[in-house]
């Protein structure tokens, strides 16, 4: 069974590379599965927004 599309946050800015990006998109589908739970909603994208910062701070060095 194929995985749901992932939206990238980046639109007009995504690289060739698929690898380079994966930190960086958000995936919209996952993110509307918890459409009746706000909480759950609430903290994927906290931890979405957790690990971008972890993967840019990676990108600065």
């Amino acid at each position: 069974m194929a995985s749901p599309p992932i939206i990238s946050s980046t639109a007009g800015r995504d690289s060739p590379n698929p690898s380079f990006n994966e930190p960086f998109q958000f995936d919209e589908h996952k993110f509307s599965t918890y459409a009746s739970n706000p909480e759950k909603q609430e903290l994927y994208v906290f931890n979405w927004l957790s690990n971008l910062e972890r993967e840019l701070k990676k990108t600065d060095k």
